[in-house]
């Protein structure tokens, strides 16, 4: 038989400003020279939009959860912290041929990031981006794979 101790398990738990930061920069992301139309997508002042970038003010939780209508990735951060990642219960059927010449863009991004033997960190940050609606696009092909 087991023996019982008196150690309870530590839960990470995160302050509010190390949320904060996470939703500005998953919020800065998926905003980049679109604020306003994040804004009215999700039905907020462009005013909020900023002091959340900013780590002002954390939107409330609705307004935030909101922030997916706009970008499917909006909160992708602020669920890592919590070891999670959120996914689509539905996708959409992704265009075939914009998804083939995107893939072998990207693929040619990656090889020229390659050229010097290192990737460094601004060359990462680009092919995330470009591989980002990548993901979404395959994991719909997926999801029509699965219902077949």
């Amino acid at each position: 038989m087991p023996e019982k101790t008196n150690h309870v398990r530590r839960i990470s738990v995160f302050t509010k400003a190390q949320v904060s930061a996470k939703l500005a920069i998953g919020w800065a992301r998926a905003t980049a020279n679109r604020k306003g139309a994040f804004a009215d997508a999700i039905d907020i002042d462009a005013k909020t939009v900023n002091r959340t970038l900013t780590g002002e003010t954390v939107p409330e939780l609705h307004t935030a959860l909101n922030s997916l209508v706009f970008d499917p990735t909006a909160l992708d951060e602020v669920f890592a912290l919590y070891g999670v990642k959120i996914t689509p219960l539905q996708s959409e059927a992704a265009n075939d041929l914009h998804t083939i010449s995107s893939l072998s863009n990207l693929a040619g991004q990656f090889a020229s990031a390659l050229e010097d033997g290192h990737r460094d960190h601004r060359e990462t940050c680009q092919l995330a981006d470009a591989a980002r609606p990548l993901m979404q696009a395959l994991a719909a092909i997926c999801a029509e794979a699965d219902a077949v």
